[in-house]
């Protein structure tokens, strides 16, 4: 019944058709009156003589648009964030073409730091872009925890990966660069308050650099180009415990703009787990109880500077710096049927210590056109020391020393040209380079081993992208192409790893404006997902006495063909969001398990078959009224394997889930919401988990003259956010209960402060969306 309801709404979407009014549809481009640069996502709407909304539109990420115009309309308005509203009245356009030019807001910051109550999404050719606004949820959280709120994303409970449409093989991209740090480590060291935007990009065009087989998720920080003093304050606390502090300052001068904050958050959870093992090869069993408490501190500090030449050259530089530390320490306790209880206990201690430099140059050939060049170095360093340590029955059984470094160089010169309204270019290259040293030091009962490894990567890619629209068609393509080389050592052996590749990577996004209100898209990519450092990397930390894995230093990638048909429906307070995607993987890295001699679960990794994947994704918003919002997101896929391997059990494989969130505003000073979060049963090759869902509510006031909020919020309510399943092997079968953090209390406060006449200009948007290889 479940998937009964699921594709029926699907298909629904799809079959959508309405009619409009005799319209002239007219086409142009917003600009910054001033600066002459695009304005992204500004809103059109067009009324008649007794103020009642006719239709509408939104710019694209260029500033372009096109509106219909019916011969009831009496007016347009356009607005955008921080300009002064522009009214259009009869004769509309010449030509069939409209540009609009809008002026600066030049009113104090509490006019310009406004930011949206209510997070929206926006739905582009080639992504979604989730505005985040002010989301309850997310309040004095981490973007980890923001990202469990979001329908699209999904995030394990036990190892924090995020997924999308079911795969972890993600891209995870700040401000379009990469981090040295896993996809879970880079999302919890990241202050929610601090993002501006979230791009979900699940059908990446040629511009993209081509790892993530299910797409790239690229978080925008928040960024101020001002003239004056603007800053916040960010307070939390919850009952964890936990609590965290931050401040955020932009100074601006005119020419020169200069940014930055400092933030720290202490935090500490205890999640709890039950195992029972039984063991093929001798039919014996464990029950395991184990209690892991996590203890740790992260201090970031940041800062910018953006310098206007002049009109035409635009230069940034940025710095950042964070180091994150902490403490986890699981007790175990372990029944063998024939020896009794054995206690393990381990003390691990992470220290991640990462730098991120950037400079940016943009240069403009054009004032009323995108035409520029960009020029992009991005270094990022990251040292880790992660010593352990296991004690068995109170005795040291093992002494574990590792230390990395990882260093990410980015390189690129991206160049874009406008040749009319509907056509322009877009071409670029990129070199990236990564090096990883790793040493290892253990010291067990049997005596001691040291181990090295060092890797080096370097990939050279160059891409072209075509953009030409029509009246309502849109058509986009692009071919990208990259050579990849690797090489490292373990322990001086030498050429013990030695890839070399050349790939092509065509895409192609088409899209269909049925009317102003119905649009329809189709495109297809074609994608690599490259070993991850995690998946290469033969040496490892231990966080479960029980567990461990090994990277396989001779995996090779992995390719994906994606195709997506999508459809886009607007109707006054409505809204529909449809996607149905097929994707076909080969020479999969599978996730196989194992046993050594001392009953310890060991996950390896193999290359080898194919997967194939179709879904579908429906996301529906409606704005009851004025005060209340329902928005509802229903996903699921079902995907075949054909592993080349003979340990695993599910060859069909499915996965689905519901999100429900009622937002309500009560007035000006205070809204609430309430979010209900299922996830169905699911099936992957060696792992199935029962389903589960869990309630959180949210509330918010605001004060101090609407320049401070205060937020509450309470996380699982009723303590029904429990993971449950079973994994198989031929040697081991598993049976594992895991409840992490429920009824949580989280108190969060924001305080927003100016000082002198602030003016808003626009940012040059130099975020680059190149990306480095995957950790």
């Amino acid at each position: 019944m479940k998937w009964f309801f699921i594709i029926l709404i699907s298909t629904s979407s799809f079959i959508l058709a309405g009619a409009s009014a005799l319209a002239q549809k007219i086409e142009g481009t917003v600009v910054d009156s001033a600066t002459r640069e695009a304005l992204p996502f500004t809103t059109f709407i067009t009324k008649d003589v007794d103020e009642k909304i006719l239709g509408g539109t939104i710019a694209d990420a260029d500033g372009k648009f096109e509106l219909d115009i019916t011969t009831q309309t009496n007016k347009v308005e356009v607005t955008h964030l921080g300009y002064h509203p522009f009214i259009i009245k009869p004769p509309f356009y010449s030509n069939n073409t409209l540009n609009v030019e809008l002026n600066l807001n030049e009113e104090l910051l509490s006019e310009v730091v406004v930011q949206g109550e209510r997070t929206s999404r926006e739905f582009l050719i080639d992504r979604k872009i989730i505005n985040f606004g002010i989301d309850l949820q997310a309040s004095g959280g981490t973007v980890l925890e923001a990202f469990e709120q979001l329908p699209e994303v999904e995030t394990d409970p036990i190892s924090n990966d995020v997924k999308l449409r079911g795969s972890a093989n993600v891209r995870i991209l700040i401000d379009g660069k990469p981090s040295p740090l896993n996809n879970a480590d880079l999302l919890a060291q990241i202050n929610a308050s601090h993002v501006e935007r979230v791009e979900i990009i699940t059908a990446p065009s040629a511009k993209f650099q081509a790892d993530g087989q299910s797409g790239i998720i690229n978080i925008v920080l928040k960024d101020k180009v001002i003239k004056g003093l603007a800053g916040s304050i960010d307070l939390d606390g919850r009952t964890n415990p936990r609590y965290g502090s931050g401040i955020n300052l932009t100074f601006g001068l005119g020419e020169l703009n200069i940014q930055g904050g400092a933030s720290y958050r202490n935090s500490f959870s205890v999640n709890k787990r039950t195992v029972y093992r039984e063991f093929q090869m001798n039919g014996n069993s464990q029950n395991v109880s184990a209690i892991s408490e996590f203890s740790g501190d992260v201090s970031n500090i940041n800062i910018k500077a953006d310098w206007f030449l002049n009109t035409t050259n635009d230069l940034s530089l940025s710095y950042r710096w964070t180091n994150n530390e902490h403490f986890i320490t699981p007790v175990t306790h372990i029944y063998n049927e024939n020896s009794g209880i054995v206690v393990n206990r381990l003390h691990n201690y992470h220290q991640h210590l990462s730098r991120s430099y950037n400079v940016n140059y943009r240069k403009r050939f054009d004032s009323k056109k995108q035409r520029f060049v960009d020029f992009d170095i991005t270094l990022n360093q990251n040292q880790n020391t992660l010593p352990s340590k296991a004690e068995v029955d109170d005795t040291v059984v093992l002494d574990n020393e590792l230390f990395y470094d990882n260093y990410i160089l980015n390189t690129a010169l991206d160049f874009t040209w406008d040749i009319d309204h509907k056509l322009s270019v877009e071409a670029g290259s990129l070199y990236t380079r990564k090096f990883i040293d790793n040493n290892q030091l253990r010291r067990s009962l049997e005596g001691s081993r040291e181990l090295a490894y060092t890797y080096n990567e370097h990939n050279y890619a160059s891409y072209i992208l075509l953009k030409k629209g029509w009246e309502k068609i849109g058509l986009q393509l692009g071919i990208r192409s990259e050579y990849f080389q690797s090489d490292g050592l373990i322990n001086n052996e030498v050429n013990a790893i030695d890839r070399e590749f050349f790939n092509l990577f065509p895409s192609a996004h088409f899209s269909y404006k049925r009317s102003e209100s119905l649009s329809y898209s189709l495109s297809y990519n074609r994608r690599i997902g490259r070993p991850s450092f995690y998946e290469l990397n033969p040496l490892t930390t231990i966080n479960n006495p029980l567990y461990r894995r090994e990277g396989n230093p001779n995996l090779t990638p992995e390719f994906t063909n994606n195709i997506e048909l999508g459809v886009n429906w607007n109707k006054s307070k409505f809204s529909l969001n449809s996607s149905l995607y097929y994707r076909r993987t080969k020479d999969i890295i599978n996730r196989l398990f194992d046993v050594d001699e001392n009953g310890n679960t060991i996950m390896i990794f193999s290359n080898g078959g194919q997967i194939q994947t179709i879904g579908l994704e429906n996301t529906i918003s409606n704005s009851l009224n004025d005060k209340l919002d329902h928005s509802i997101t229903i996903t699921g896929y079902y995907q075949y394997a054909e592993p080349e391997l003979k340990d695993f059990y599910y060859r069909n494989q499915y996965n689905y889930s519901l999100r429900s969130k009622i937002s309500y505003k009560a007035s000006n000073k205070f809204s609430g919401d309430i979010q209900w979060n299922y996830f169905g049963n699911r099936r992957s090759l060696n792992i199935k988990s029962d389903d589960r869902g869990y309630l959180n509510l949210a509330a918010r006031y605001k004060t101090l003259h609407n320049k401070g909020t205060v937020t509450l919020r309470f996380t699982d309510i009723f303590r029904t956010n429990i993971y449950e399943s079973t994994r198989r092997s031929n040697n081991i079968y598993e049976e594992i209960m895991w409840r992490g953090q429920t009824r949580v209390l989280v108190l969060a406060f924001n305080y927003r402060f100016s000082k002198g006449d602030i003016t808003l200009r626009k940012n040059p948007s130099k975020s680059y969306s190149e990306t480095g290889a995957l950790e």
